[in-house]
């Protein structure tokens, strides 16, 4: 089994599907319904929305085209340090939640969490085998 899943994320055309599935879920997702009219808007980071879509889909389109090394480098990196950013910040709010009798923790907010993490874990998995041999 594990050599079968070996072997199928080692395929380039698999992997190439998967960043391409990526790249139309990560645009359907930012271009639909209202979402399109905030590309104008700016973030609390400073940045476009524009370019909050832009960048992450250039390099998703830069993966199907090339597959290499250097763009799952830089895919991994983001997904990874956007996780680490997500835990560390959910951390802290927990952290000062607990005790706090006027914003306690409540089920709802903790099963979000519980799914939200689980996803994070599955993608991050999921780029880990997709990782490509060819460097440039």
């Amino acid at each position: 089994m594990a050599t079968k899943l070996k072997l199928l994320f080692g395929n380039e055309i698999f992997q190439r599907s998967c960043y391409a599935i990526a790249l139309v879920t990560w645009s359907i997702i930012n271009l639909s319904g209202n979402n399109l009219q905030s590309l104008q808007y700016t973030s609390s980071i400073g940045l476009s929305y524009f370019w909050l879509y832009l960048i992450p889909a250039l390099l998703l389109a830069a993966q199907v085209l090339r597959n290499n090394l250097i763009f799952w480098i830089i895919i991994a990196g983001s997904v990874l340090a956007y996780t680490l950013y997500a835990l560390l910040v959910t951390w802290y709010d927990i952290s000062d939640r607990i005790g706090d009798p006027i914003k306690p923790l409540v089920f709802d907010s903790t099963i979000f969490l519980l799914l939200f993490f689980s996803m994070l874990l599955l993608l991050n998995g999921v780029l880990w085998l997709l990782k490509p041999k060819r460097v440039i």
